[in-house]
């Protein structure tokens, strides 16, 4: 990451409650400029330019610009990009994808006359990969690497009141052996160009160079130390924050300038508490001329160690133990790609992620933009940086690698919400095990004040972090995986280390973890996340998680929320009132020990065992209120009330309780849970979660049944249809019988056959009712990324619905047309999960009623072959679940209400 010139790594983000300082615009500019705010509120000069907007511009596919001369201000460009959006991204208005490598821009700039007697510096936060820069056609300097900050002392170029032609030549190679992340042709979309903002900023001769800020607690209150590099010829400096007074600057032997300050009745940094104070550095030269940056900073320490008399170490924040309930976070978003839209848009992404219940966000394979950062902040949002690894380890990635670690470090190193590096995604091989050490020993030399993850998978071999990943969906799989994981942590254990590297203490941690990977199709997700992370909070040795992810993004449908960042539907609510993910990501939980979804008899009692994990502060120990709720295959509601007990818990630490006694309905087919909720004194919940319940006493319900003594049940699998015509795709009636649902996309007709016994026709029938759980089923139109199709897809509840209608006839009566809603999948499709098919998807619960008419009777009298049509016309497709898959445990069934009681051995 060379820079011809001057090069400059700058610092952050900026400070609350002070503005944006006196951001100029060019005349020439439209009045809406894209990102015009501030880019580094935590390194802000009030004297500054914004250059984003439109820029003149064209792609070199023979790389033949620069023997051509296009840096010259006659040379012809023929399109236009909005700067600061990468020119594949919707937001450019260029929206190219296709590995165009090299772009020219050019715009005309005027330096503001108000500027005289200080330098012009023309500043670019961020080009992938490579940048060379011209203005006026005499090149002023260049500079490699995708991610860090540069600057051009560009006065004898551009003087203030004059203007000139600036013209950048972005060459974006797209190199395995460069630091992309997760940009990749099997990943995410490549990014190129100019993605961060651009602008001019007026500088004195003498000024402030680099910036370092450390906290610490004293006995006398919160200590704050500022490090400082400056230019120039600076005669005295000072920093100073409102309500104390200026501190002096004094400057060591090695040219740094150091200040303190002591806040004795200061407030510490946390996510609840994100408070930050306002901070001046002043740099005044030997002509007089005083450099003023704007910055902030907060008080708060990480660090991994025992809290008290604990048997192991914790990661601690301002001394105490904390749980990172964590996200996967990719920072990318559907128009500008790692650029985000707007301001607002950033703090609206975090807002969410607090919204959900998440403290902590890995982002992942990115250095995100500094006012992500900034909002991280002052929101209060914990968080991890991956520095980009490379696709293809070699010495000229080592060294791009290297350049990007250092300007990262440098750049975010005094954001509060920062609290570890991650260096690499994935551990290298042995050759490369030294050089790994190395730089985990550079990166703390760097920054000692925060956490640093050597890899986030394993063969780690110094490490602040024992970190591992795992994916998966089954319980049983996934139970075993973590206890081995568990078992194998302590001092001094060779498990998930490198060959000659041990385990010295650092806290266990699941950088990743999630039961869809990235390439698992569009599917619900919201019922792996809960049993997943309830495996992971019953053990104490774990100290935090990372679920992936926060949101989707493009082909990774894993995300809590879409990538257009609207929510989708957890289906918890159908269990327990409003309960959400937030529920679950608590500093204090709720869980149970066992599976996620309990097999059991008609009757049978349960011992449920619980237990809580508890890092919050609370004090009063809270009640648990235990619940079962659930339906039966005559679509009968049950719910019924545990007594309320107090909990035991341990503050930082996981308590089983003792178990809770359940008798189960004596029911022969019964879907539902046992919900668990932690309440308050005042009855305010603190936590949720439930075990699914599924009774049964026979593989498959009887098909003829005497419910009551006037009632005859008669049921058909939906997979054993009695004729089929269907325009669109339909499976085969083997699979159908064999999974106990139809699914059909498109239109068509389906029909079945019900044998009504004559005692019931005998009985006098009065009335028929007909149960069905019933979806359209969509042939693709709901998938948010459809150029990338899965065998799994079955896209989750969310805004996007796939309605359609349906005609039913019963023994040649019409009994009109249902409107369907959706075809839909979350956690409340439970059957669907259990059995491992057409992921959580599930229907509506439909009952319909018929008052037969003589001539109905009639034509039963003469053929007691009762059949039930569905026919569909708009194309919208059909799903009908039996009693194996979706919510409901029921088959198709015909309810017969009769005159005269049945015979009693009716069966």
């Amino acid at each position: 990451m060379s820079t011809r010139l001057i090069l400059l790594y700058g610092a952050l983000v900026a400070a609350a409650g002070l503005g944006l300082g006196g951001c100029a615009r060019d005349a020439a500019e439209p009045e809406r400029i894209p990102r015009p705010e501030h880019p580094r509120p935590d390194f802000e000069r009030a004297q500054w330019l914004t250059l984003n907007g439109s820029w003149e511009f064209r792609f070199d596919p023979r790389d033949e610009g620069v023997e051509r001369r296009w840096y010259e201000p006659g040379a012809r460009f023929d399109r236009s990009i909005l700067v600061p959006f990468c020119w594949e991204s919707e937001l450019s208005g260029v929206q190219d994808r296709d590995l165009r490598e090299i772009g020219w821009y050019r715009r005309r700039v005027t330096a503001p006359a108000e500027w005289i007697g200080r330098r012009v510096w023309l500043r670019f936060e961020a080009v992938d990969w490579e940048a060379v820069v011209w203005l006026d056609g005499e090149e002023i300097g260049r500079h490699e690497g995708g991610y860090s900050p540069f600057a051009f002392d560009v006065t004898e170029h551009l003087a203030p009141g004059e203007t000139a032609v600036l013209t950048v030549r972005a060459f974006d190679p797209t190199s395995p052996e460069l630091p992309t992340g997760k940009q990749s042709p099997d990943g995410f979309t490549f990014v190129s160009g100019v993605w961060q903002s651009v602008w001019l900023e007026a500088r004195p001769a003498s000024y402030l160079d680099k910036l370092q800020l450390v906290s610490r607690p004293t006995p006398e209150g919160w200590e704050l130390t500022a490090d400082f590099e400056t230019a120039g010829s600076p005669a005295r400096a000072e920093i100073e924050t409102p309500g104390l007074a200026p501190a002096s600057a004094s400057r060591g032997e090695d040219g740094r300038y150091s200040a303190r300050l002591l806040l004795p009745d200061a407030v510490a940094w946390t996510p609840e508490t994100p408070t930050l104070y306002p901070l001046e550095v002043r740099v005044t030269g030997a002509d007089g001329e005083t450099d003023t940056v704007r910055s902030y900073f907060a008080l708060r320490t990480v660090e991994r160690g025992r809290y008290r008399d604990a048997d192991a170490e914790s990661i601690l924040l301002n001394g105490k133990p904390v749980y990172l309930r964590g996200a996967l976070d990719a920072s990318y978003n559907a128009s500008g790609l790692y650029t985000a839209p707007t301001d607002e848009f950033l703090r609206r992404d975090l807002e969410l992620a607090k919204e959900l219940g998440f403290n902590f966000l890995r982002i992942h394979g990115k250095a995100d933009e500094p006012r992500r950062l900034y909002w991280a902040d002052r929101l209060g949002l914990l968080l991890m940086e991956d520095v980009p690894d490379c696709r293809q380890r070699s010495a000229r990635c080592r060294q791009a690698w290297e350049e990007t670690m250092r300007a990262m470090i440098e750049r975010d190193r005094n954001h509060p919400s920062v609290i570890a590096w991650n260096l690499l995604d994935q551990a290298v091989d042995a050759s490369a095990r030294p050089w790994a050490a190395q730089k985990w020993a550079e990166a703390k030399a760097l920054d000692p004040s925060r956490l640093v993850e050597d890899n986030a998978s394993d063969a780690h071999a110094r490490t602040d972090l024992d970190a591992w990943s795992f994916y998966g969906e089954d319980w049983e799989a996934a139970r075993e995986a973590i206890e081995t994981v568990v078992a194998e942590t302590h001092v001094g254990s060779q498990a998930r280390y490198a060959e000659g590297h041990s385990q010295a203490g650092a806290p266990l941690f699941p950088s990743e973890y999630g039961a869809v990977p990235a390439g698992g199709g569009d599917r619900d997700v919201s019922f792996g996340f809960k049993h997943l992370t309830n495996l992971l909070r019953r053990h104490k040795a774990i100290q935090g998680s990372v679920y992936a992810g926060f949101t989707d993004v493009e082909q990774a449908h894993n995300g809590l929320l879409n990538y257009d960042r609207s929510p989708k539907e957890s289906g918890y609510g159908a269990f327990l009132r409003d309960m959400r993910p937030r529920d679950l990501l608590g500093a204090d939980f709720v869980g149970y020990l066992g599976p996620p979804v309990v097999e059991a008899q008609p009757g049978q009692r349960l011992q449920l065992r619980t237990f809580v994990s508890h890092f919050s502060d609370r004090e009063q120990p809270p009640t648990l209120q235990a619940t079962l709720v659930g339906v039966n295959d005559l679509s009968g509601d049950i719910e019924l009330l545990g007594n309320p007990r107090k909990v035991r818990w341990e503050r930082y630490g996981v308590t089983e309780q003792a178990p809770i006694p359940m008798t189960l309905p004596n029911l022969r087919n019964f879907t539902g849970a046992v919900t668990l909720e932690l309440l308050d004194e005042s009855g305010k919940r603190i936590a949720a979660n439930y075990v699914s319940i599924v009774v049964r006493d026979a593989e498959r319900s009887p098909r003829r049944e005497r419910v009551t003594p006037r009632r005859l049940a008669l049921r058909v699998d939906p997979g054993d249809f009695a004729a089929l015509a269907w325009e669109g795709s339909a499976p085969d009636a083997e699979l159908c019988r064999r999974y106990g649902k139809f699914w059909g996309t498109g239109s068509g007709r389906v029909e079945y056959r019900f044998d009504v016994p004559r005692e019931a026709l005998a009985a006098g029938v009065e009335k028929i009712e007909l149960l069905a759980e019933l979806a359209t089923k969509s042939a693709g139109e709901k998938l948010d990324w459809p150029s990338v199709v899965h065998p799994a897809d079955y896209p989750q509840t969310d805004g996007k619905k796939h309605p359609g209608a349906v005609r039913l006839t019963l023994g040649g009566e019409d009994l009109g047309q249902v409107r369907l809603s959706d075809d839909p999948a979350d956690a409340r499709g439970v059957l669907s999960h259990f059995q491992g098919f057409h992921s959580g998807s599930y229907g509506e619960l439909v009952v319909l009623a018929l008052d037969p008419a003589s001539a109905f009777l009639e034509r039963l009298e003469r053929d007691p072959a009762l059949r039930l049509t569905f026919e569909v016309e708009d194309g919208a497709g059909l799903s009908i679940h039996g009693e194996r898959t979706g919510r409901y445990p029921i088959d198709l069934t015909v309810i017969l209400s009769t005159r005269d009681a049945l015979p009693a051995d009716l069966r």
